[in-house]
């Protein structure tokens, strides 16, 4: 298997992605500056991956749906207040700190401890059992017959 090939095939695929990524970001804006990249958003990206479990890809997407709910309502929360309570700003920050702590302390490894869901194809299916597969799977193998002899009498 030619890993590194294919290492650097998704390396190119995910440059240019960002790139792209990138020049439309710019031409949103118009003009943009340093200030305008948040420390927040590097942040968030290793606090998905750390959440979520760094050995498994299955870890990383649980990390981002997990970090982005938790995210998410809080932001909301700090904006839009709930019954009648706002909090300070920066609690959806803080939140997720102690988020992050919590699951450094608990689960070293990350919510799936690097497993991963098996791929479709990778599934195994049961067979049902017939009812007289069971004795016969328990009685020892048969010798086998000796060849006919070719002699002649």
């Amino acid at each position: 298997m030619r890993v590194a090939g294919e290492r650097s095939v998704a390396w190119v695929i995910s440059g240019f992605v960002a790139g792209v990524a990138g020049a439309l970001y710019g031409h949103f804006f118009v003009t943009f500056g340093p200030f305008d990249f948040y420390f927040n958003i590097t942040f968030l990206t290793i606090a998905m991956l750390i959440v979520g479990g760094m050995t498994s890809v299955t870890g990383a997407v649980v990390g981002v749906f997990f970090i982005t709910f938790v995210n998410e309502l809080f932001r909301r929360w700090e904006v839009d207040g709930f019954a009648g309570v706002t909090p300070p700003s920066g609690t959806a920050s803080l939140v997720l700190a102690c988020v992050l702590l919590v699951t450094l302390i608990l689960r070293p490894k990350g919510i799936t401890a690097g497993k991963e869901i098996p791929w479709p194809g990778d599934w195994k299916l049961r067979r049902p059992r017939l009812r007289g597969a069971e004795s016969s799977a328990e009685a020892p193998p048969a010798a086998p017959e000796p060849p006919p002899s070719t002699a002649t009498d």
